[in-house]
Protein backbone atom coordinates (compact mmCIF):
# COMPACT_ATOMS: atom_id res chain seq x y z
CA UNK A 1 0.00 0.00 0.00
CA UNK A 2 1.21 3.43 -0.61
CA UNK A 3 0.37 6.49 1.33
CA UNK A 4 -0.61 9.81 0.46
CA UNK A 5 1.62 12.63 1.34
CA UNK A 6 0.74 14.03 4.12
CA UNK A 7 0.19 18.03 3.22
CA UNK A 8 0.66 20.66 5.26
CA UNK A 9 2.32 18.16 7.66
CA UNK A 10 5.76 20.10 9.33
CA UNK A 11 8.14 17.75 10.24
CA UNK A 12 10.70 18.38 12.78
CA UNK A 13 14.82 17.76 11.67
CA UNK A 14 18.18 17.95 12.98
CA UNK A 15 21.15 17.73 10.61
CA UNK A 16 22.99 14.37 10.96
CA UNK A 17 26.09 15.98 13.02
CA UNK A 18 24.22 18.98 14.92
CA UNK A 19 24.25 16.94 18.66
CA UNK A 20 25.27 19.31 20.86
CA UNK A 21 22.64 22.07 21.34
CA UNK A 22 21.64 21.53 18.02
CA UNK A 23 19.25 23.52 15.80
CA UNK A 24 15.60 22.12 15.25
CA UNK A 25 14.51 23.02 11.45
CA UNK A 26 10.48 22.59 10.75
CA UNK A 27 10.05 21.52 7.08
CA UNK A 28 6.90 21.56 5.35
CA UNK A 29 6.06 18.81 2.51
CA UNK A 30 5.53 20.18 -0.90
CA UNK A 31 2.76 18.25 -3.17
CA UNK A 32 3.81 16.72 -6.44
CA UNK A 33 2.35 19.47 -8.40
CA UNK A 34 4.64 21.79 -6.32
CA UNK A 35 7.35 19.85 -6.81
CA UNK A 36 7.50 19.29 -10.41
CA UNK A 37 7.14 23.44 -10.74
CA UNK A 38 10.18 23.85 -8.75
CA UNK A 39 12.03 21.17 -10.98
CA UNK A 40 10.94 22.41 -14.09
CA UNK A 41 11.83 26.59 -13.19
CA UNK A 42 14.98 24.97 -12.65
CA UNK A 43 15.86 23.16 -15.94
CA UNK A 44 17.00 24.01 -19.06
CA UNK A 45 15.40 22.25 -22.08
CA UNK A 46 14.36 18.81 -20.12
CA UNK A 47 18.06 18.65 -18.32
CA UNK A 48 19.00 20.18 -14.72
CA UNK A 49 22.16 22.34 -15.14
CA UNK A 50 25.07 21.88 -12.97
CA UNK A 51 24.78 25.55 -11.59
CA UNK A 52 20.46 24.70 -11.38
CA UNK A 53 21.07 21.52 -9.05
CA UNK A 54 22.14 24.52 -6.31
CA UNK A 55 19.47 26.53 -7.69
CA UNK A 56 16.79 23.80 -6.86
CA UNK A 57 17.74 23.62 -3.44
CA UNK A 58 17.92 26.95 -2.74
CA UNK A 59 14.40 26.97 -4.04
CA UNK A 60 13.59 23.78 -1.98
CA UNK A 61 14.72 25.00 1.54
CA UNK A 62 12.75 28.50 0.04
CA UNK A 63 9.59 26.71 -0.35
CA UNK A 64 9.86 23.87 2.04
CA UNK A 65 11.27 26.09 5.48
CA UNK A 66 8.77 26.33 7.80
CA UNK A 67 10.46 27.36 10.52
CA UNK A 68 13.70 27.27 12.72
CA UNK A 69 14.87 27.09 16.90
CA UNK A 70 17.93 27.57 18.01
CA UNK A 71 20.04 29.35 14.89
CA UNK A 72 21.83 31.93 16.52
CA UNK A 73 20.30 34.93 17.25
CA UNK A 74 18.57 35.34 13.66
CA UNK A 75 15.10 35.50 13.15
CA UNK A 76 14.05 33.47 9.50
CA UNK A 77 12.27 35.93 7.65
CA UNK A 78 9.36 35.48 5.40
CA UNK A 79 7.80 37.13 2.37
CA UNK A 80 4.89 36.34 0.29
CA UNK A 81 5.28 35.12 -3.55
CA UNK A 82 2.65 34.18 -6.22
CA UNK A 83 3.55 30.73 -6.78
CA UNK A 84 1.16 28.42 -9.01
CA UNK A 85 -1.68 31.23 -9.19
CA UNK A 86 -1.71 31.66 -5.53
CA UNK A 87 -0.02 33.61 -2.64
CA UNK A 88 3.06 31.40 -0.53
CA UNK A 89 4.75 32.44 2.07
CA UNK A 90 8.08 31.57 1.69
CA UNK A 91 11.83 32.23 3.20
CA UNK A 92 13.11 35.08 2.41
CA UNK A 93 16.68 35.50 0.06
CA UNK A 94 18.38 37.41 3.13
CA UNK A 95 17.55 34.50 5.36
CA UNK A 96 18.56 31.78 2.64
CA UNK A 97 22.31 33.48 2.34
CA UNK A 98 22.94 33.36 5.96
CA UNK A 99 22.45 29.66 5.91
CA UNK A 100 25.57 27.31 5.14
CA UNK A 101 25.46 25.85 1.99
CA UNK A 102 26.09 22.31 3.39
CA UNK A 103 22.86 23.29 5.62
CA UNK A 104 21.05 24.09 2.71
CA UNK A 105 22.04 21.00 0.59
CA UNK A 106 20.87 18.51 3.50
CA UNK A 107 17.78 20.41 4.00
CA UNK A 108 16.78 20.24 0.61
CA UNK A 109 17.09 16.57 0.72
CA UNK A 110 14.61 16.19 3.63
CA UNK A 111 12.21 18.67 1.88
CA UNK A 112 12.69 16.59 -1.87
CA UNK A 113 12.45 13.40 0.41
CA UNK A 114 9.10 13.74 1.87
CA UNK A 115 7.35 13.31 -1.20
CA UNK A 116 9.12 9.96 -2.01
CA UNK A 117 7.91 6.48 -1.76
CA UNK A 118 9.15 4.64 1.39
CA UNK A 119 11.82 2.16 1.21
CA UNK A 120 8.39 -0.37 2.38
CA UNK A 121 6.06 1.35 -0.36
CA UNK A 122 8.62 0.50 -3.34
CA UNK A 123 8.55 -3.26 -2.34
CA UNK A 124 4.98 -3.61 -2.71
Amino acid sequence: MIDPIALGQTKEYTLKKDTVNPTIWMINSLDSVEQSELLMANSAEGEVEKAGIASMNFQAVKYGLHSVRNFGSHELVKETVRFMDKDREVVADESLLVIPITVITELASVVWGMNHLTEAETKN
